[in-house]
């Protein structure tokens, strides 16, 4: 259906407004490109303006971690309009892998930050022998009256939530 004469301000499209809306709540995280070439792999995230003092890359095990400290450069002047974003923004990614934190670089060129990384060669599937256990055998001697001979009537119990804990652990 064509439009009648009237246009839209980009603040009455909401699909147009999202981006900042969720940039004025928390932030925003660099945009990231992944890839591997020649045994190399290769992280590219959009920094645009942000000097290398204000950025922070961590890793421990198979978590890099890039956090971005952008400040406000309009501090103590008289502002009209402001859409950029400032503060602290942080962004985590799983590797499949955990690199040699020695072999990870860094640098930094026209606003985009290149980390690079040798895949770490080696079997992924570890083999773990199976043994006999070396416990004895507990001897228990159980007396027949504690035996329950009976189940107790489901009816007689008051009904409560069943509890259950569980953990998940990702094993790549």
């Amino acid at each position: 259906m064509a439009s009648q004469g009237r246009t839209r301000a980009p603040e009455d499209d909401a699909f147009l407004e999202l981006p900042r809306k969720m940039n004025h709540i928390g932030g925003s995280a660099p945009c990231i490109d992944a890839s591997e070439s020649d045994g190399i792999v290769w992280l590219t995230a959009e920094v645009p303006g942000i000097p290398e003092t204000e950025i922070d890359i961590s890793l421990s095990g198979d978590i890099l971690t890039i956090t971005i400290d952008k400040q406000n450069r309009n501090a103590g002047k008289r502002v009209f309009f402001s859409e950029r974003s400032y503060g602290q923004f942080e962004r985590a990614i799983q590797l499949p892998f955990a690199p040699d934190p020695d072999s990870v670089e860094a640098t930094i060129a026209h606003g985009l930050l290149t980390i690079s990384f040798p895949r770490v060669a080696g079997d992924r599937t570890h083999h773990i022998p199976v043994s006999q256990s070396r416990a004895q055998p507990v001897k228990k001697t159980v007396d027949p009256e504690d035996l329950v001979t009976e189940w107790p009537d489901p009816a007689s119990r008051s009904p409560e939530p069943l509890t259950v804990e569980a953990t998940a652990t990702r094993l790549v």
